[in-house]
């Protein structure tokens, strides 16, 4: 399947986040630029992208 129809069936993209994002869904895409999935995980991008993702709160994880 393609990453971002994946991204819009967990509810990605359905709607404005809005200024304040507090339309955001908890379905998040991350493009790392310059990389293959083969380099991705020697991308110092993939560590900030995943540990500023695990940082928020989430909605989801609160339940």
């Amino acid at each position: 399947m393609h990453a971002v129809e994946y991204f819009e069936l967990l509810g990605g993209g359905k709607k404005d986040g809005g200024f304040h994002g507090s339309g955001m869904s908890n379905a998040r895409l991350a493009i790392l630029p310059g990389v293959t999935h083969y380099t991705i995980l020697q991308s110092p991008l993939l560590n900030i992208i995943v540990t500023g993702f695990l940082d928020q709160p989430s909605q989801r994880r609160q339940r």
